[in-house]
């Protein structure tokens, strides 16, 4: 359990370079073809999708974690 913990955390840092990478070349990519769309609701609305989709790779990885334990593992939890 503890390692499980340990391993979501370390890859929860990988994750939100990732998806913060995704935020600023989508942002950046709207700013060349249309910048009104890099500020104010937008802008805030690619914030929190990114948000979501960095929160979702790690849920994710939880349950292919989860689901990767053995049959001992999983008759203790």
């Amino acid at each position: 359990r503890n390692r499980v913990r340990a391993l979501l955390f370390a890859a929860s840092i990988p994750a939100a370079i990732f998806v913060n990478m995704v935020r600023i070349t989508v942002t950046g990519v709207l700013g060349e073809y249309r910048p009104e769309l890099t500020k104010g609701f937008a802008h805030d609305l690619l914030g929190w999708s990114v948000f979501f989709l960095g929160f979702g790779l790690v849920v994710a990885l939880h349950h292919m974690l989860k689901g990767a334990r053995t049959p001992q593992a999983r008759a203790k939890a």
